[in-house]
């Protein structure tokens, strides 16, 4: 049987000078266009494709690639360059290190308002960085795999991986971490790394096996060394495996364009990447149901912050409701309950979250403070003292100053000493608190010691008055 070409079938001449080939010339000429071969960059042998797997079929469709501020690496890379630069200009703090806030603004990802009515986030903060160096290193990374990528893919697919790894890489990100403030460029950087693997890997007929090795072990070197340095603290390591993952996966599925014909493979490409949207936009719902508690919980605690109680409220028993075996719930719902004055509802959840969670001296002091204003004066101060040497009176402690200050309200007229002990813890906890100062000289009067309690309310008036000046200067055009 005369030897036929292994890739079209083509006849094989019987008789050849040198090496015997198992390709006709065609082939081997296409095959050429498309192996692997080897440059150093930047001190590490690095992989350099002539032109994308699926692209060349026949010796004149190999064509030089045009030049890279022709390519889609070049315009991704314009993208996040041209965002990081208008938010520099917005405010010149955000070139070193953005605040959370400004992140926000600009688009990060955050569980709490992307898993609420923000889904857009999951593609904005591909594109959004955290300083100059978080950029500086994302925009090489960028440089360098991006351009080996297009070679695999073509520009038109590297632009749908760029968005659809950054989608995967931030709904993993969320299901891990939703209340993590995330943002830039590596999680489609990786989601390029996984789609060379999965062609690299799928695609072992159609590219020298030596070359394809050498690239595969490569991709996969950078992939592990990469996810290790990712287990340094503040960095998120869930979204680089995210968008890895969600590379390999369409990495492969586009390997299966090349068994179709030419004229075919663009349309089964759309396919493959409308298809892959599709998942993840169920993907997306699935996270969000799985992680709605969390939304929940942050609406309730900006509703607590502007001491909006009923939205509180709304927010917490819905949350408690979700999770009932959450302690720190009920403890919230029970603080919601008792600054709303509803202090059998409040004994009730505070209680709830004790049979779930014993050792809470927050909580115990909370319900101190309910029998002080239920005139259960003796219990509540027996509670307190009992409790109260556990509690952190720093600022920004699990105890607020609010509470102390109920509490001496409550046990002011029957126990004035305990009042005054209280006050001045508020006042550790929060040293500008206006009406902690006043509290305090009212107490001082009640002890009759008019001079202390003269030097208290100046220096509530001074602190009232800065909170007017700052006001002031706030309103001012």
């Amino acid at each position: 049987m005369a030897a036929t070409c292994r890739t079209c079938g083509a006849p094989l001449p019987s008789f050849s000078f040198g090496a015997a080939k198992d390709q006709c010339e065609n082939c081997r000429k296409i095959h050429a266009a498309v192996q692997p071969n080897f440059e150093k960059v930047e001190g590490t042998s690095a992989p350099r494709t002539n032109e994308a797997v699926s692209a060349p079929q026949s010796p004149a469709a190999v064509q030089t690639p045009p030049p890279i501020w022709q390519s889609a690496t070049f315009f991704l890379m314009a993208i996040n360059v041209a965002v990081f630069l208008i938010m520099v200009l917005k405010n010149p703090s955000a070139f070193m290190q953005p605040t959370n806030q400004e992140l926000l603004k600009w688009g990060a990802d955050f569980g709490p308002l992307t898993l609420d009515n923000q889904p857009w986030r999951v593609i904005t903060s591909g594109f959004l960085h955290i300083g100059i160096i978080h950029i500086a290193v994302n925009m090489w990374s960028l440089w360098i795999l991006g351009k080996i990528a297009e070679r695999f893919v073509g520009p038109t697919s590297l632009v749908a991986i760029y968005l659809l790894t950054g989608v995967g890489a931030s709904l993993a990100s969320l299901a891990w971490d939703p209340v993590r403030v995330s943002a830039g460029a590596s999680g489609p950087i990786f989601g390029f790394i996984g789609a060379m693997i999965g062609i690299l890997y799928m695609a072992k007929d159609r590219l020298d096996p030596v070359a394809r090795k050498r690239m595969l072990n490569w991709v996969v070197r950078i992939a592990v060394i990469n996810l290790f340095i990712g287990l340094t603290a503040g960095i998120d390591n869930m979204a680089h495996a995210g968008g890895l993952v969600t590379g390999i996966v369409i990495g492969a599925l586009l390997v299966i364009t090349l068994r179709n014909r030419t004229q075919d493979r663009g349309a089964v490409r759309r396919n493959i990447f409308i298809g892959a949207a599709v998942v993840l936009v169920l993907l997306f719902y699935a996270v969000r149901v799985a992680k709605y508690n969390v939304v929940l919980a942050y609406h309730g605690e900006v509703a607590l912050e502007s001491k909006d109680f009923p939205a509180a409220l709304t927010h917490f028993k819905e949350y408690v409701a979700a999770r009932p075996n959450d302690p720190d719930g009920h403890a919230t719902l029970g603080y919601i309950y008792q600054r709303s004055g509803k202090y059998p509802d409040a004994l009730d959840e505070y209680n709830k979250s004790l049979a779930l969670k014993p050792d809470q001296p927050d909580v115990q002091l909370n319900i101190a403070t309910i029998y002080a204003a239920q005139g259960r004066t003796d219990e509540a101060i027996k509670l307190f003292d009992q409790n109260a040497s556990q509690i952190d009176l720093t600022p920004g402690g699990k105890i607020d100053a609010d509470t102390y200050k109920q509490f001496g309200e409550a046990v002011m007229k029957g126990s004035p000493s305990k009042a005054e002990e209280v006050f001045r813890a508020a006042i550790k906890i929060a040293p500008d608190d206006v009406e902690a100062h006043s509290d305090l000289a009212r107490v001082l009067i009640l002890e009759n010691r008019p001079d202390e309690a003269a030097k208290e309310t100046k220096t509530a008036v001074e602190l009232g008055n800065k909170i007017l000046n700052k006001a002031e200067q706030q309103v001012k055009p």
